[in-house]
């Protein structure tokens, strides 16, 4: 398993909306119960983390596993990745993001079509999916294919995720397709699969596209890879034909 680790670590996941609330205070009893106990204790723990490493770099002999793991994210070295669908949910974790100088993605943005003017000018790629499949909770009813498009033509880079096993990942060259029928271009599509996801998840410097010194991983296919009927031809990783 470690040798097939592309990066570890990777992203500090944060959730909002329905998951913690459910999870914690319908199914425990405890916080959070709330959307705004849930963005509480993210500020709360962010703050702490601050004041840990205020105390680390000064000389201070201080260990706190859950705060060390924090260290890279509040250096910058690794992204947020906020799971947000609602627009208010999203726009607490800008807010946040903003407040403790994070890189962030927003995974899911279902509700991201709302408030694209807020978006727009954020320095951050949203990831969104999955729009197939029955509404689960009240925040995912509404998702729709067109929102990549629309997010893509005010300029910003998008990903897409099918949220496997939501959706089944196989089902990702589907999932870009219907982003194109309801407008977003077959390039961009096309990028929101492989280096604009690369950089969401921090790994465009070895995957993502075809470019001297990258890790040569190609998937080489029958026909267009969006069309329902194309099948893999061919698959080499690192250069080696495995398949």
């Amino acid at each position: 398993v470690e040798e097939m680790t592309l990066k570890a670590p990777c992203a500090i996941k944060f959730a909002l909306g329905e998951n913690p609330k459910r999870n914690y205070g319908e199914n425990k009893g405890r916080e959070p119960m709330t959307r705004m106990g849930t963005a509480a204790i993210m500020r709360r723990t962010l703050t702490r983390a601050q004041r840990y490493l205020a105390k680390k770099e000064a000389g201070e002999d201080v260990y706190e596993p859950e705060m060390e793991a924090l260290i890279p994210l509040l250096r910058r070295e690794i992204p947020a990745h906020f799971h947000a669908h609602r627009a208010d949910d999203i726009l607490t974790a800008v807010r946040i993001a903003r407040e403790f100088n994070l890189r962030y993605c927003i995974l899911h943005a279902t509700g991201a079509g709302k408030i694209i003017p807020c978006l727009a000018a954020e320095d951050m790629i949203p990831v969104v999916g999955p729009s197939m499949g029955p509404a689960g909770k009240p925040e995912t009813v509404g998702g729709s294919f067109e929102t990549a498009g629309q997010l893509s033509r005010a300029g910003m880079k998008v990903a897409i995720t099918t949220d496997h096993d939501v959706t089944p990942l196989w089902l990702l060259p589907s999932f870009a397709a219907m982003c194109v029928r309801e407008g977003l271009s077959e390039k961009d599509a096309l990028c929101a699969i492989t280096i604009h996801a690369a950089h969401a998840m921090g790994v465009e410097d070895r995957v993502g596209s075809l470019k001297p010194g990258k890790d040569a991983d190609i998937a080489v296919f029958s026909g267009h890879p969006f069309h329902y009927l194309t099948q893999t031809a061919a698959v080499f990783i690192g250069g080696k034909r495995v398949e």
